[in-house]
């Protein structure tokens, strides 16, 4: 294993990672507005 492809195999961890927290985060957030928005428009009406 040369020097370059170790650090090409860090960095695709860390970006493999990176893609896994903001999905995780996206989740979260669609989450948040599936549950707290419908609730706000149906008391509007």
């Amino acid at each position: 294993m040369s020097e370059d492809s170790n650090v090409l195999f860090i960095g695709y961890v860390a970006v493999a990672l990176g893609f896994r927290k903001l999905i995780d985060t996206n989740t979260r957030i669609t989450w948040y507005i599936t549950t707290l928005i419908p609730p706000a428009v149906y008391t509007r009406h």
